[in-house]
């Protein structure tokens, strides 16, 4: 089995090790699969481990390589590019949650 095969089984168990070879961790992180890296923290758990084990072996290569796999998925869009319906219901959501704490705010600031 390919060592990033490794890496994403131990990390699916829970048990992610510190011992692989640095290109284990970035091959891990370029092959897993969409889901993984878009439901779950793989990639950041992927991410600090290529750091931790950088700096254990005196290397400076290993500070925070990742932003690559979930940036074309999950990223903001850019110029020219569109929201997806996901994105238009996080920004109305986040709108009317402020919307409801300043009815609140101004209701208790008028009782006062």
């Amino acid at each position: 089995m390919p060592c990033w095969q490794q890496v994403i089984g131990e990390w699916s168990v829970g048990r992610l090790s510190l011992t692989h070879p640095i290109g284990c961790y970035r091959e891990a992180l370029k092959r897993a699969p969409t889901d993984l890296r878009v439901y779950s923290n793989l990639e950041e758990e992927l991410d600090d481990a290529v750091h931790v084990v950088s700096i254990r072996r005196g290397r400076t290569e290993g500070t925070r390589v990742v932003a690559s796999a979930a940036s074309s998925s999950v990223s903001a869009a850019g110029p020219g590019e569109s929201l997806s319906p996901v994105d238009y219901a996080a920004i109305g959501a986040g709108f009317v949650l402020v919307a409801s704490v300043a009815v609140f705010a101004l209701r208790r600031v008028r009782r006062s």
